[in-house]
């Protein structure tokens, strides 16, 4: 589901990412325009996602555009994500790395000079929620 569970007011990292920008506007836009109602990303995928608009919540009128970088982590609950995750530990550290390199690699092709000068946070990716 894109956004995490933020239709149902959770509030962990990638809802709360949801609540104070218009990423989720972003991702059906993903979901709808480009899928044509399917929505998934690829275990190694991600999607890169130009002039997302973060607001203050005390003060609407003052906001931030920035790209977000959105990919599917394992759910090590195996209640809500989209990918199994390996049962060996070694295997899934392995897919882990694979992920961040490929929003490293996203981030740097669509950066100026190969990502030289851009600073990259990263999110709710890989914080521990699940």
């Amino acid at each position: 589901m894109p956004g995490g569970l933020f239709l149902c007011g959770a509030s962990t990292q990638e809802e709360t990412i949801c609540y104070n920008s218009n990423t989720y506007r972003a991702l059906l836009d993903f979901k709808y325009q480009r899928f044509d109602g399917g929505f998934m990303i690829l275990e190694f995928g991600c999607l890169y996602i130009k002039n997302v608009k973060f607001y203050q919540p005390v003060n609407p009128n003052v906001n931030k555009n920035v790209d977000i970088i959105a990919a599917a982590c394992y759910d090590l609950t195996e209640v809500h994500g989209l990918h199994i995750k390996s049962k060996e530990d070694k295997d899934l550290e392995s897919c882990t790395k694979n992920k961040f390199e490929t929003i490293i690699a996203s981030a740097q092709s669509n950066s100026n000079d190969n990502g030289k000068n851009t600073s990259l946070v990263l999110g709710s990716i890989g914080c521990g929620a699940f």
